[in-house]
């Protein structure tokens, strides 16, 4: 886990230092589309109730931000703000196809 944390660590000082600016709001905001991709993969063929959708993507940002905040030994309070809105904006994929689809 030390290391893992170590290697992300690395890689995003590695990125600042090449692009002289802070990434971390794109990789974060970055990760609505990675986690509409684990829903689709992970939720979607075991739970066909398309209502539960929006919420497994909301709980699994905020898992996966906690996580990486852990990882990075950095402010989880920050993480979870991040991975709520992660999820929202996640979970708002799930409803604006419904609206598209309605039209």
């Amino acid at each position: 886990m030390a290391y893992l944390a170590e290697a992300i660590r690395s890689i995003l000082h590695l990125i600042k230092g090449v692009i002289l600016l802070d990434i971390q709001p794109w990789v974060d905001l970055g990760g609505s589309a990675v986690v509409v991709l684990f829903v689709q993969f992970l939720v979607k063929p075991f739970v066909p109730d398309k209502r539960i959708w929006p919420i497994a993507a909301l709980l699994l940002a905020v898992a996966v931000h906690v996580w990486v905040g852990l990882a990075l030994s950095e402010d989880v309070n920050k993480h979870i703000a991040m991975g709520l809105l992660v999820g929202l904006a996640a979970a708002g994929v799930f409803s604006s196809q419904k609206a598209v689809r309605n039209q």
